[in-house]
């Protein structure tokens, strides 16, 4: 798989994930038990990928920044 697609597929996870997230808070989704628990599940299943990915790209900013100020 290609950095392209890998990055592709992390921030349609992350659409994904925040999605969830919203449905969640969501009154309609809350008194729908099924509704709530299957939801719930997927969001979780996500989150350790989401939550790595957002440190990856803090990283990455970081990186790019320290790169900036060592060229100046």
């Amino acid at each position: 798989m290609d950095l392209g697609t890998l990055i592709s597929r992390l921030d349609a996870a992350t659409t994904s994930f925040n999605t969830l997230e919203r449905q969640l808070a969501d009154p309609d989704v809350a008194s729908d038990p099924t509704r709530l628990q299957t939801i719930a599940k997927e969001r979780s299943r996500l989150e350790p990928l989401v939550q790595d990915y957002q440190t990856l790209q803090k990283l990455s900013a970081e990186r790019d920044q320290a790169v900036a100020l060592l060229k100046d």
